[in-house]
């Protein structure tokens, strides 16, 4: 009986680290202004002429507006809306794919030598036989990481070309595993149900 009456006594403590831990979270400061990009992602084939509409804009309200090219069946604009709390998951599942502090000269450097450890390794060249890119944007007016000094008017863009096949080729590059991850995780939101036809015209119209 003591050792349960002791173990009820740590219940609540564990339930207050745990609350002081979320509340030690990354914090996003952005208006929930129906203009403001949040987040914007665009993607496409790098041996053809990029789309001037992108693939995905989040607004500070939770407006998604999603834009599918004239290729392909869903082509037109889509919309739904995200409430401000997908919103923040949303942002801190990118934070921790590490996409607010991807150093791309890192990340190239890093994949060149994991590039020649594999060619020592292996004595194979790797090729890409439909090279393509991505773009993932972020806007915030603030933006308080869990350690670290905030920032005001944050405004982060990465660009990367082929990142699921790089990801899979040099896997040693956390860098590039991350940045893989946030990209399945914006795409995910191009599929949500919730979808429907946008009838008021296209993104560009609307900026």
């Amino acid at each position: 009986m003591p050792d349960l009456h002791r173990q009820l006594l740590l219940v609540p403590a564990f339930v207050c680290l745990a609350a002081s831990a979320l509340a030690q979270g990354p914090k996003f400061d952005y208006p929930a202004d129906p203009d403001f990009v949040v987040l914007e992602y665009s993607e496409g084939s790098a041996t053809l002429a990029p789309e001037e509409t992108p693939r995905l804009r989040l607004y500070g309200d939770g407006r998604l507006a999603v834009h599918y090219p004239d290729t392909m069946r869903r082509a037109g604009d889509w919309e739904a809306r995200l409430t401000q709390g997908e919103i923040r998951s949303l942002l801190a599942s990118l934070e921790a794919h590490g996409v607010l502090g991807f150093d791309a000269a890192d990340t190239k450097q890093r994949r060149q030598e994991s590039e020649r450890a594999r060619r020592q390794r292996e004595g194979t060249v790797v090729s890409v036989s439909d090279d393509s890119f991505m773009a993932i944007t972020l806007q915030l007016r603030g933006y308080t990481p869990t350690t670290g000094k905030s920032v005001s008017d944050l405004h982060r863009s990465v660009e990367w070309r082929n990142v699921q096949q790089d990801a899979q080729w040099y896997p040693d590059v956390a860098a590039l595993r991350g940045l893989a991850a946030a990209e399945r995780v914006v795409r995910e939101l191009l599929e949500r149900e919730e979808l429907v036809k946008d009838r008021r015209g296209s993104l560009e119209v609307r900026e």
